[in-house]
C-alpha cells in the first residue's frame, strides 16, 4: 500500500468522491481502509432503518411490504447496543425530507426508553435537517432523543408553531454550543430565537409572520451573531432614534456580516436601524422594500444611511411593488462612496445614467452590476427605461474591475467618438434582458464595443417569443462580430510590433558597429596612457 494512503487527512479526502457501492467494497475487503470507508458510509443519514436492522433479530421485524416494523422483544442489557452504538457513532448529519424514508417514532421510542443512560444515541450528531411533514408528538420525540451538547447546526421546516417550539426548548437546554439555526414555514417563534446567545447564522423564512421593533432589538443584543435572514414583514414606524452607546447593551448587532431582510415597509424606521448597526465587519447586505408614494423619498436616506458602512462589499436592493414613482438610482446617490462594493444589484430601479456618469463614483473594485427591472418585461416598454451604449464608455473608465453587467439595452445610434476611449482587455459578460433591442448595424455596435471591451461576451435572456429569437439572433450576430473585430486588431497590433521590433534591432545593429569604430581607437590610446 502507497505511503500516502496511511495518513487519515488524505484518504478521507478521496474517500468523499467515491460511489457507496465502492465505500461498501473498501469497507468489506480491506482491513486497513474500512474504518474510514464505514466512516464515510454513515456520515450522512436520511433514514434510520439501517440503525434500526442494528439491534438484535427480535427486536424488528419486516411486514409483507418489506417495511420494518416493531418485533416482539426490546432490548434488556447493554450488550443489545453494541452494534448499535458501533454504528451510530459514526453519523454526523441526519436528514429527513419528503423524499427520504419516515422517521421512525417506534425505534425512537425504544432508543428513548431502553437505551442505557450513560450512552448518548448519536454521540457524533452535529447537524440534524427536518424538512417534511411530520406531527408534533413526532417533532418532539425526534428533539428530545437525539439532541445533545454537541450538535451545531438545526434546520426545521413546519406550519406547527407548537411543535417548532417544542423543538427549540429542547434545543435551548440540550445545544449550548448551537450555531447555525434555519426555521421556516411557521409563524410566533422569532422570539425564542432570541434566547440562542452562542448563535452565528440565524435564518428565519416565514412570510406568513410580521416583525416587529421589538422582535429587531431582541436579535441585536446577540453577541455572536454574524448572519441574519429574516423574510417576514418587518413594520415599523417607530423604531428608536440611534443613540451612542453606553455600555455593552447598547451595542447593536456588533458581529454582523451579512444581513437579508425579505419584506419591509417603512424604510424610514428601516434607515434608523441600518445606522445604529455597530458591527464594523458588515460585507453584505440585501434588502427588499415595498414603496409608495409617501415614502418614496426615505430612498435617499437610505442611501445616506448604506453609506455609513464603508465595508460593504455586496449591496441588493429590490423594490418588491412597482408604482407610478419608482425610484430612479439618483435617489440612491450616498452609494457612490461605497469603494469596496464588489456586488451591486438593483431591481425595480429606473435607470438614471448621471449616478454611473458621476466623476465621483467610487467603485473602482465592482465585479458585478446587475440593474433590472419590471417594466423591461416587454419589447414594447419605453426606451428611455433602458440604458445607452454610452453606458459601457463610462463603466469602463469608472468600474476597472467590471467583470460582469446584467442589464437592458437600447442602442438607437453610436456614441460620438472620443479622444480618450477607456480601454478594458479582461473578460467581461454582458447579460442583457428579453426587452433588449438595437436599431443599429451590427457591425458598428460590435466596433464600438470592441473598441472598449473587446473580451466581451453577449448573453442574451430570450423570453421565448418570435421577437425574442429573432432579437437574439441579431445580439449573437454581434457578439460574434466582436470576437471578430478583436482578433483581427490583435493579429494587426502583434504584426506591428513584429515589424517595429524589427526596425529597431536593425538600427541597434548600425548603431553598434558604428560604435566599434569609433571606440576602439579612444580604447587604444588610453592603454597606451
Amino acid at each position: 500500500m502507497h505511503s500516502a494512503l496511511e495518513t487519515p487527512e488524505i484518504v478521507q479526502n478521496v474517500f468523499i468522491y467515491l460511489s457507496k457501492a465502492s465505500l461498501v467494497a473498501l469497507a468489506t475487503v480491506c482491513r486497513s481502509l474500512s474504518g474510514i470507508a464505514l466512516d464515510e458510509l454513515w456520515r450522512k443519514m436520511s433514514s434510520l432503518d439501517p440503525l434500526y436492522q442494528c439491534l438484535p433479530q427480535k427486536v424488528w421485524a419486516q411486514n409483507e411490504s418489506g417495511h420494518l416494523v416493531p418485533g416482539v422483544e426490546v432490548p434488556r442489557n447493554s450488550e443489545d447496543w453494541v452494534r448499535f452504538n458501533f454504528y451510530a457513532a459514526r453519523i454526523h448529519e441526519l436528514s429527513f425530507s419528503e423524499d427520504s424514508a419516515e422517521m421512525r417514532p417506534d425505534l425512537l421510542k425504544i432508543v428513548k426508553v431502553y437505551l442505557p443512560a450513560a450512552m448518548i444515541p448519536l454521540p457524533q450528531l452535529s447537524a440534524l435537517r427536518l424538512v417534511r411533514s411530520c406531527t408534533d408528538a413526532e417533532l418532539g420525540l425526534l428533539s428530545s432523543t437525539v439532541l445533545h451538547p454537541g450538535i451545531r447546526r438545526i434546520e426545521i421546516s413546519s406550519v406547527s408553531s407548537a411543535s417548532v417550539l417544542t423543538a427549540l426548548s429542547f434545543a435551548q437546554l440540550s445545544c449550548p454550543d448551537l450555531i447555525h439555526l434555519v426555521i421556516s414555514k411557521t409563524v410566533g417563534v422569532l422570539p425564542m430565537l432570541a434566547q440562542f446567545k452562542n448563535i452565528r447564522t440565524l435564518v428565519y423564512d416565514s412570510p406568513s409572520d410580521n416583525l416587529d421593533d421589538i422582535s429587531i432589538l431582541r436579535l441585536s443584543r446577540l453577541p455572536f451573531l454574524q448572519k441574519l435572514q429574516l423574510t417576514s414583514p418587518f413594520i415599523s414606524n417607530s423604531f428608536p432614534l440611534a443613540s451612542s452607546p453606553s455600555n455593552l447593551e447598547d451595542v447593536w448587532f456588533p458581529s454582523l456580516e451579512d444581513l437579508t431582510l425579505g419584506c419591509v415597509i417603512g424604510l424610514e424606521a428601516l434607515s434608523r436601524l441600518i445606522r445604529m448597526i455597530d458591527s464594523s465587519s458588515l460585507r453584505s447586505m440585501s434588502l427588499a422594500y415595498i414603496l409608495s408614494k409617501e415614502t418614496l423619498g426615505d430612498t435617499r436616506s437610505l442611501a445616506l444611511s448604506l453609506a455609513l458602512h464603508p465595508q460593504l462589499v455586496n449591496l441588493s436592493l429590490s423594490g418588491r411593488r412597482m408604482h407610478e414613482s419608482v425610484p430612479t438610482l439618483a435617489d440612491f446617490h450616498g452609494l457612490s462612496s461605497l469603494s469596496s462594493l464588489q456586488e451591486v444589484s438593483f431591481a425595480n430601479v429606473r435607470p438614471c445614467e448621471p449616478l454611473l456618469a458621476d466623476p465621483k463614483l467610487g467603485w473602482h473594485k465592482l465585479r458585478v452590476l446587475r440593474i433590472e427591472s419590471e417594466l423591461w418585461v416587454s419589447a414594447a416598454s419605453p426606451s428611455n427605461s433602458s440604458y445607452k451604449l454610452s453606458l459601457l464608455r463610462r463603466l469602463a473608465s469608472c468600474c476597472p474591475c467590471l467583470a460582469k453587467l446584467h442589464i437592458r439595452l437600447c442602442i438607437t445610434s453610436i456614441p460620438p467618438a472620443q479622444r480618450e476611449i477607456p480601454r478594458r482587455d479582461r473578460p467581461i459578460q454582458l447579460v442583457l434582458c428579453a426587452a433588449s433591442r438595437s436599431t443599429v448595424d451590427a457591425y458598428f455596435v460590435a466596433e464600438f464595443i470592441s473598441d472598449i471591451y473587446p473580451h466581451m461576451t453577449i448573453t442574451y435572456e430570450t423570453d421565448g417569443t418570435q421577437r425574442g429569437e429573432s432579437s437574439r439572433a441579431e445580439w449573437e450576430i454581434i457578439n460574434r462580430g466582436i470576437a471578430r473585430i478583436a482578433a483581427t486588431r490583435a493579429e494587426e497590433r502583434r504584426r506591428t510590433e513584429a515589424e517595429v521590433l524589427e526596425r529597431v534591432l536593425e538600427l541597434i545593429d548600425s548603431a553598434s558597429s558604428v560604435s566599434i569604430w569609433c571606440v576602439r581607437p579612444n580604447l587604444l590610446a588610453g592603454r597606451g596612457q
